[in-house]
């Protein structure tokens, strides 16, 4: 039977009422005439997950919409020379997770209830996108996801909680606590709510993912110390006003310390403060652009005449000239957590701390 891959996914759910989808290990997507599975025997993905990811990618793909109805446990399983525990296993993953529905346990259909979540971060940049891009391409078709940023204002930030109780599914919230925040946040089920990016002390109970900012700088710069030393001084750019948390700037100073390199940690950075020979280590996007611009003028050579370390890595930082070495946590990780807190089947409490590393390149 002839096979189609799909290289438009816009298309709308009346264009393939009728088409199907094969899923193999790598979740291509494709469709034929009629309504069909096949399993792809050599992949180590099981079969009871290939039907399973077939059904997501389907729906994700516009092939099957709300109200659809799939082949009964019985039909399926014949046709995929399967047994009928492991599609009737597959079925019930995929009303956990909210994808299908059955009129008792026999007629399978796509779920028409959408299910909203709400993804409050607290500022856009390039890789918050790679979280809200890991995150969005997990859920199932039939939930939405409202983003909203917070930028660190507190009016803005309790006004947003008190307008969103009681409207979503679940709830991924960058932290920023006051205490009429914390009485809002309390006003959430627990079990729906997860807080990301950045760990604050919470009380028990609640699900966190978020990366780890105490001995992850200490520890990255310590793994470059003799390329940091080819350089005459070390500097940290830590504007006053930032968010970030002060422990970064004071495992700085301890590695400078230890290491007797000659540092300083600027509130600012002016063009005054950029020098030949030195070391730059920015956590603000528009720091890191100022230095590029500065080394291009003077045609000073990164990682020879001009050393840069970037926090927060980001696609850009690996293709800028031989790459901009950086100190970051996977935030594409963090997303794929995110989502598999919201399709979780159970109400267990997640707490999660994904590793920083260095990425060293040509910059440093």
């Amino acid at each position: 039977m002839l096979l189609h891959r799909l290289n438009n996914p816009s298309k709308t759910c009346l264009e393939f009422k009728n088409a199907v989808i094969l899923s193999a290990q790598n979740r291509t997507v494709y469709y034929m005439s009629k309504l069909d599975f096949k399993l792809d025997l050599s992949s180590v993905v099981t079969k009871q997950q290939q039907v399973i990811n077939a059904v997501s990618d389907a729906v994700n793909a516009g092939f099957l919409c709300p109200g659809d109805k799939l082949p009964s446990v019985n039909n399926l399983s014949v046709k995929l020379n399967i047994s009928r525990d492991t599609v009737f296993k597959a079925y019930q993953e995929l009303k956990k997770i909210g994808l299908i529905e059955s009129v008792a346990q026999k007629a399978y259909h796509i779920t028409s209830k959408n299910k909203k979540v709400l993804l409050m971060l607290d500022e856009y940049s390039p890789y918050k996108e790679l979280l809200y891009n890991s995150f969005k391409d997990l859920l199932p078709a039939n939930y939405t996801i409202d983003l909203v940023f917070h930028h660190y204002n507190k009016t803005l930030y309790d006004t947003i909680l008190s307008n969103v109780l009681g409207k979503y599914s679940h709830y991924i919230i960058s932290p920023y606590f006051t205490e009429e925040v914390h009485n809002t946040l309390k006003k959430i089920s627990k079990d729906k709510l997860l807080f990301i990016d950045i760990s604050q002390k919470l009380s028990k109970g609640y699900s966190f993912v978020c990366q780890n900012f105490n001995e992850a700088v200490n520890s990255c710069l310590t793994e470059i110390v003799g390329l940091v030393k080819k350089y005459k001084k070390f500097n940290l750019v830590f504007p006053k006003n930032i968010t970030h948390p002060s422990i970064t700037e004071k495992a700085f100073k301890q590695f400078c310390t230890d290491n007797n390199i000659e540092f300083e940690v600027l509130s600012q950075l002016k063009i005054s403060d950029i020098h030949q020979d030195q070391a730059y280590f920015v956590l603000r996007q528009k720091h890191l652009v100022r230095l590029l611009k500065f080394a291009k003028t003077k045609k000073l050579l990164q990682g020879k005449d001009i050393g840069i370390i970037a926090y927060n890595d980001s696609p850009l930082h690996e293709v800028i000239d031989n790459g901009i070495t950086s100190i970051s946590t996977d935030f594409m990780e963090m997303g794929q957590i995110a989502a598999d807190y919201v399709l979780r089947t159970d109400a267990k409490i997640i707490n999660k701390i994904i590793p920083t590393r260095l990425i060293l390149r040509g910059s440093l």
